[in-house]
């Protein structure tokens, strides 16, 4: 018998022909070696899916501590030089999302959830019953099993402005072995950031806040579920999700330096300002007279890899004689949702054509 918790037993193979792939009840924990075509399928999200073409299975050598072999965690973390073929230092051999990762000392199997260049995120896949050999029949067999799965709604991958509230939704299929809804709660567990919060759900749909927990001056926010039954009676395995979030601070910063140099008298000029936020948007500068009439305007796109920089607005065509009201603010689309800065207000004094009038400059 395994030392592993009931939950975490090892998979269980089916060596069939390719053909036979098809015709088979898909069943969690299950692994089909096509004795034929040399494939490997494992059952994800209800179906057969084969792990990385022809082969798929990559081999790994990962020393478990004890909270990971008799824990309840079943995401784990892989490193590169963990897999076979990066031994030597050089990352050759790296495995793709939902390919499977056969761990040498345990002897078990991990599907990828994601990749984050040399660091691996996978998921113990494992039967349930006990180490003895219990369990559900192999596909085709008159013995059921039932269903848990968590179902994407907010995407993998989503952006949304720092501040605003913020949810990951998803929906909860939970089926007994008998086909029906089942009805008790299931336990949720969620990590954020190194953080750790535990509620209570149900099958259907289901959502967390999350946006208090976000980091803006990250890349991406980490954030993971997993869900297990509240209740023993049910055979079913823990499932995992992970989703990767960004939390823009989108920001501008414009300083006129305005004094006795800063008056204009050149055909045209140049405005430059710090956009930040790492995400595509578009900087809009308007130009007021001394009556609040709008008298030009001008957009400038600014990609997610200017931002943080310095970005210049060249060739403007200077204005009449005179002092105006010069705004300036950012617009973007984050997650669907528009988003607009705070307006940056400066005046700018033109002195083109020679004129003797006296310009009087109010402050901001």
């Amino acid at each position: 018998m395994s030392d592993f918790k009931s939950t975490n037993t090892a998979f269980r193979p089916v060596r069939c022909l390719e053909e036979k792939v098809e015709t088979l009840e898909p069943i969690e924990g299950y692994v089909l070696f096509t004795t034929d075509t040399k494939k490997i399928y494992t059952c994800i999200d209800g179906e057969y899916k084969t792990m990385g073409g022809n082969s798929g299975v990559y081999y790994a050598n990962r020393l478990l501590t004890d909270d990971e072999k008799y824990g309840d965690e079943t995401i784990l973390t892989f490193y590169a030089f963990q897999i076979a073929g990066n031994e030597d230092g050089k990352v050759k051999n790296m495995p793709s999302i939902d390919d499977l990762i056969l761990n040498i000392p345990d002897g078990g199997f991990y599907r990828v959830l994601e990749v984050w260049g040399e660091e691996i995120s996978a998921q113990r896949i494992a039967i349930s019953g006990t180490g003895s050999g219990g369990g559900p029949a192999g596909p085709g067999g008159e013995e059921g099993t039932g269903t848990l799965q968590i179902q994407y709604v907010t995407p993998q991958k989503a952006s949304t402005i720092a501040g605003q509230d913020f949810y990951i939704e998803y929906n909860l299929v939970a089926i007994d072995a008998a086909g029906d809804t089942i009805l008790d709660s299931f336990e949720a567990t969620w990590k954020i950031n190194g953080r750790e919060f535990v509620e209570t759900i149900y099958a259907g749909e289901n959502s967390f806040k999350v946006d208090q927990y976000l980091d803006a001056t990250l890349a991406q926010n980490t954030i993971s579920l997993v869900v297990k039954p509240n209740s023993d009676g049910y055979a079913l395995i823990p499932q995992a999700k992970t989703w990767k979030i960004t939390s823009v601070a989108l920001s501008l910063v414009w300083n006129w330096p305005y004094n006795e140099n800063s008056y204009i008298n050149g055909d045209n000029f140049t405005l430059n300002y710090i956009p930040s936020g790492g995400v595509d948007c578009t900087n809009t500068i308007k130009f007021y007279d001394k009556f609040g009439i709008m008298v030009k305007e001008y957009t400038q796109d600014i990609a997610a890899r200017q931002t943080g920089s310095v970005v210049y607005t060249d060739n403007i065509e200077s204005l009449e004689y005179g002092t105006y009201t010069c705004e300036m603010f950012l617009t973007a689309i984050v997650n669907g949702e528009d988003y607009k800065t705070p307006v940056v207000k400066n005046e700018l004094s033109f002195i083109k054509g020679g004129n003797t009038t006296v310009l009087t400059v109010p402050f901001y």
